[in-house]
């Protein structure tokens, strides 16, 4: 059977809005319950018990996340070589000048900057190469 482009193989399908009747079956006594199920929890966490005290803190408090911040390493611009740029930056990280992720992220841009040299110099290249050909057959 060959469908249309755009067109679902059921164009009737499932309506908009309608769940999936095995899972609400199981939600319902959970919603039902929801008040005295957390307070077992929160009743549990406070007893010591370290599985419900991580998740009742995982519910509370946001994950951290590295916070961006301009970081300026005199000396980077005067290594020459990407080489030497990336030894630079894990100088730098080892010595606790920047940390391990923002260390991470600039070898990163690094990698991405030597991607894009090693494309720019093989397009130059191939127009080199492209251009002496022409000459040849020409």
């Amino acid at each position: 059977m060959v469908f249309k482009a755009g067109q679902s193989g059921n164009p009737r399908g499932r309506p908009k809005g309608a769940g999936n009747a095995a899972l609400s079956a199981l939600r319902k006594p959970l919603n039902d319950n929801a008040e005295q199920l957390i307070q077992v929890a929160v009743d549990l966490a406070l007893e010591g018990n370290e599985t419900m005290l991580k998740a009742c803190l995982d519910k509370l408090l946001p994950s951290i996340k590295s916070t961006d911040r301009e970081v300026q390493l005199s000396g980077l611009n005067k290594q020459k070589s990407l080489l030497g740029k990336a030894e630079f930056v894990i100088r730098c990280v080892a010595e606790g000048k920047i940390t391990p992720v923002e260390g991470n992220q600039l070898l990163s841009g690094l990698s991405t900057v030597t991607r894009i040299f090693e494309s720019d110099e093989i397009l130059k290249r191939l127009e080199t190469l492209e251009k002496k050909a022409g000459k040849k057959n020409g």
